[in-house]
């Protein structure tokens, strides 16, 4: 939405996401996500799958790679701060 938009909320929340997925669904012993965290930031559900695994989280981060990559190139149109 940020690439969209340029509203710097739209960064801010995919940061947000980011740092949440990076400190309570990935699986950094072992690999992977879990594909649920409740409430008390308990993980549960597979963490692999015919679909997700092969291709869902793999390819989602590639498309984020190259959108980070692309906006970088652009310091106009990414915030520093």
């Amino acid at each position: 939405m940020y690439q969209l938009t340029n509203q710097k909320k739209h960064l801010t929340v995919f940061l947000q996401t980011l740092n949440w997925i990076d400190n309570h669904q990935v699986d950094w012993e072992n690999g992977d996500w879990y594909s649920k965290v409740n409430g008390q930031g308990e993980t549960a559900g597979d963490k692999a799958g015919h679909w997700k695994s092969p291709y869902h989280n793999g390819r989602a981060m590639l498309e984020c790679l190259a959108i980070l990559s692309s906006l970088s190139k652009t310091k106009d149109t990414f915030p520093s701060d």
